[in-house]
């Protein structure tokens, strides 16, 4: 599989980094509350139970609770941000409930998707590395592919390896700089109330559990909106207009 040899379409970065903070101010309430709603009180409950588990070990199940929890608000999380953000880009008008019941919809195959990918990725991997990057990129915008455009988990791996297919260096430089500021953002946090200790020692605390939790909570959705800024540049002049938006999100 070659890199950005099969198409010699312009792709700008910067417009996908305006567009989904653009994205984010115009949606903000909206994004907020879902991020508290599906993200961050699961990790609370999550928090809880590390917190209690030294007093008792019967909250270790408040924990798994809290980690169950977290991982199917996230997916619910991007399935609800997907729709919402091309919504948004396309000058549409969200309506909640019907946000929320196609994430419930496609909350399966998005389980099922991200599980493929990251084996994909995963044995890809092994192969001296390369193969499992390229793979990823290939499949960048397949979860948004899945939810957006309402394919199955197959086609939305093709429709993704179609669209960047001759995009994957520009997308793995947007990749770089958002993970380079988001560590950098992170640890920060972490140096400046104390959980940087636990980052290195490679044994948690509570401060690091929580600050982890709390950047999650800012990180996910920006980076479903991302993703989604990403898939509607990669889509182009498709005739997704307003009507087709309709269409999809009738």
């Amino acid at each position: 599989m070659n890199i950005d040899t099969a198409s010699t379409r312009v792709f700008d970065i910067g417009e996908v980094l305006s567009d989904t903070f653009a994205v984010i101010g115009r949606a903000f309430v909206l994004l907020a509350n879902v991020s508290v709603m599906l993200i961050a009180i699961p990790a609370v409950v999550r928090i809880a139970g590390v917190v209690l588990t030294p007093l008792s070990p019967a909250f270790t199940l408040l924990s798994a609770l809290g980690t169950l929890a977290t991982a199917v608000g996230v997916l619910l999380a991007y399935g609800v941000i997907f729709q919402l953000a091309m919504q948004d880009l396309h000058g549409q008008s969200p309506q909640t409930e019907a946000l929320f019941k196609l994430a419930f919809r496609k909350f399966l195959p998005l389980l099922g998707l991200t599980i493929l990918l990251g084996i994909g990725v995963f044995l890809g991997c092994l192969l001296l590395v390369v193969p499992g990057f390229i793979l990823a990129l290939a499949w960048a915008v397949a979860m948004p592919a899945l939810v957006i455009e309402d394919r199955g988990v197959f086609s939305a791996f093709r429709r993704s390896a179609e669209l960047t297919r001759g995009r994957r260096w520009s997308i793995f430089l947007l990749w770089f700089l958002v993970f380079v500021i988001s560590a950098v953002i992170e640890l920060v946090l972490l140096a400046v109330f104390g959980g940087f200790h636990g980052l290195v020692s490679r044994e948690p605390s509570v401060t690091t559990t929580v600050l982890s939790s709390l950047f999650s909570v800012l990180s996910i959705p920006f980076g479903a909106v991302l993703n989604t800024a990403l898939f509607n540049r990669l889509r182009g002049n498709e005739g997704y207009g307003a009507e087709a938006v309709a269409e999809v999100f009738a």
